[in-house]
């Protein structure tokens, strides 16, 4: 990472990132399901507790939830989504959706990740102790900051030549002068606390003006840095005392996490026996190369220049090594891994290349083979010490596989739908008398495949960056650059839940993420144009196709809807609508990334669209008979 406060490229490994640091963003807060945690509605004998839908409501985008009046109407509407997941995950359950592989896959990964990130906690987090000579000593250097510049070399004689002469006498910037690295450091700069690695700090802050360092090792070569002089600076108030002693605790904490992982890591993995299957490597990696290379002659890419492993691309991968997926891959301390099982969790967190080349897919893959053995080496730890049993653990879990199960048995729903070509008919007679426009609008879209950027584009806009602005700079989507991310018209039924956004926004409104394929969309509504009426001017057959797609996801739409509303009919919903309004949210439209322990991400809670058509059918099912 290139230094963004010294810009200077060879310093890079001093410089403290959070890709070295593991954060959580986002931790999980829910309760332990005890007598405080409440129940805000049953799904028969299912509970969806405060914990989980504060935890969801506040992560998950929500239209006008910046209008603190329409916050109970919201929070009823959310409910519903919420309780339409349960319900499908219910019926999944019972239906056997959960010993489908896929589910079983996808839930003993996720409680993976929660046990490392549990791990973590105990070796890592909770061990971290900040004293008062920790924070006194960070203030002073807060406020007292080198003005540095520094020379560099990966030949350790060259160096210690170099600091030679500067202790005879030679002059720091007649050396400097002389040597590649000048070129990046024209003027000195000003070093604030927490830029450097704490072991380089320490070096430097103990010199006075017109002082050096002895050569110091790092793994891009040697330094020796010099200061000019110490910069003083001070608070102007107490309110900027209070932000700088946050921003040094931060600071500490940060130096601190890092230590407790780098000596727990050291330890653990010491002495532990693994093996891989280099056959089985080969094969994998042979067939990966084979989809890639595919993909770069069609030219395959995502927005971001990206080529992407999907479903389809791994259905074929396993049809083609079928023979050797349940083959021992990986030995992990005498447990055996089978090909299947690497590849499937492999698979669950995705693949993206730049490049395809052979050298490019070997090295993903040894990569992500040595990332796999040390997840599995943390679970198994973490699986020892029973924190499967702890409530964030057990919460998370219960939580991530009620949205698989929801999902998967929706998508079992689809798969299922057939069109006669005589319905299409039908539907082409009666629409074709007069071809109704729905409601057409035109946005201005921010498609990113990076959640970092979807946010950071939220809170620009927020703050009053000019959206064509910030379009040009962070849109990914190529059809729409040229028109700064203008869409131009389009009717509110098309374009997935862009549309079905837009629709229920005014002329003016920003909102997002919205998860799409490939990414995230941000978007900004700047017209919108009322439903009309055209004569027939299309024949059948130019139709016929685009008339079977629409029946069907109407017969499916409708089907879910009718069908969530039977089963909630069946299974009995309550709701506490005392502990539903008493729930405390807040009107910020928040989207969050969880950083997860020793390393992998998700989002904060599984993502879910607006799902209430169901409730006004369910409420007339329940009204008494006359």
């Amino acid at each position: 990472m290139i230094c963004k406060r010294l810009h200077w490229r060879n310093v890079k490994r001093y410089i403290k990132t959070l890709g070295i640091i593991f954060f959580v963003f986002c931790p999980t807060n829910f309760a332990q399901n005890s007598s405080q945690d409440k129940i805000i509605a049953l799904i028969g004998d299912k509970p969806i507790y405060e914990s989980e839908f504060i935890e969801r409501f506040e992560f998950t985008p929500i239209q006008k939830k910046q209008i603190k009046k329409l916050i109970p109407e919201l929070k009823l509407e959310f409910l519903y989504t919420l309780i339409a997941e349960k319900i499908w995950a219910k019926y999944a359950a019972e239906n056997n959706f959960d010993t489908t592989e896929a589910i079983r896959y996808a839930e003993k990964s996720i409680e993976k990740m929660y046990l490392r990130d549990a791990l973590f906690n105990k070796e890592v987090r909770e061990k971290i102790v900040i004293d008062n000579k920790m924070v006194n000593t960070g203030m002073e250097r807060f406020n007292n900051r080198p003005v540095i510049r520094f020379i560099t070399s990966l030949d350790s004689t060259e160096i210690f030549n170099l600091y030679e002469l500067l202790k005879s006498g030679a002059n720091f910037d007649t050396l400097l002068s002389t040597r590649p690295e000048f070129k990046e450091q024209t003027e000195p700069q000003s070093i604030k606390f927490g830029a450097l690695q704490d072991y380089v700090e320490e070096q430097v802050y103990k010199l006075k003006s017109k002082q050096f360092t002895a050569p110091i090792a790092a793994p891009d070569g040697w330094y020796i840095f010099y200061v000019y002089n110490i910069k003083r600076q001070l608070a102007a108030n107490s309110k900027e005392t209070t932000t700088q002693l946050e921003e040094i605790q931060k600071i500490i904490e940060d130096r601190e996490t890092q230590k407790n992982y780098d000596t727990f890591v050291r330890s653990f993995f010491t002495g532990k026996k693994v093996d891989a299957n280099s056959r089985l490597f080969n094969l994998l990696a042979s067939e990966l190369e084979k989809v890639f290379k595919e993909k770069e002659t069609m030219r395959q890419i995502d927005s971001s220049g990206l080529y992407n492993l999907n479903q389809l691309d791994v259905i074929k991968i396993e049809s083609d090594i079928k023979n050797d997926l349940s083959s021992p891959f990986i030995t992990i301390e005498g447990k055996e891994i089978s090909l299947k099982e690497f590849f499937r969790d492999f698979a669950f967190d995705g693949l993206a290349l730049e490049a395809v080349d052979k050298l490019s897919i070997y090295n993903s893959l040894n990569n992500r083979v040595k990332r796999f053995i040390e997840y599995e080496l943390l679970a198994d730890e973490a699986f020892r010490r029973g924190l499967q049993y702890t409530p964030e653990v057990t919460n998370a879990v219960r939580m991530w596989r009620d949205n698989y199960l929801a999902q998967a048995v929706k998508a079992n729903t689809i798969e299922q739908v057939q069109v006669s070509d005589s319905a299409v008919k039908e539907y082409y007679s009666k629409l074709y008398k007069k071809t109704e426009i729905p409601v057409q609008v035109n946005i201005i879209e921010i498609f990113t495949d990076k959640l970092e950027e979807a946010n950071r584009v939220l809170l620009d806009a927020r703050n009053g960056v000019d959206f064509r602005l910030l379009a040009d700079k962070f849109n990914k989507r190529e059809w729409t650059k040229k028109s700064h991310g203008e869409y131009g018209y389009f009717p509110v039924n098309t374009f997935g839940e862009i549309g079905k956004a837009a629709s229920s926004m005014e002329i003016g409104d920003i909102f997002g993420p919205i998860k799409n394929d490939g990414g995230y969309s941000v978007i900004k509504l700047i017209d919108k144009k009322k439903k009309e009426f055209l004569p027939e001017t299309k024949s059948f057959d130019e139709v016929k196709e685009d008339l079977k797609r629409k029946i069907a996801v109407e017969k499916v739409t409708n089907g879910i809807i009718n069908k969530t509303a039977k089963l909630a009919s069946e299974y009995g919903i309550t709701i506490n609508r005392d502990a539903l309004n008493a729930a405390e949210v807040t009107t910020i439209n928040s989207f969050a990334m969880r950083i997860m322990g020793f390393g992998g991400k998700i989002t904060a809670v599984p993502l879910v669209s607006p799902e209430t058509d169901w409730v006004d059918i369910w409420l007339k099912k329940k009204e008494p008979l006359p």
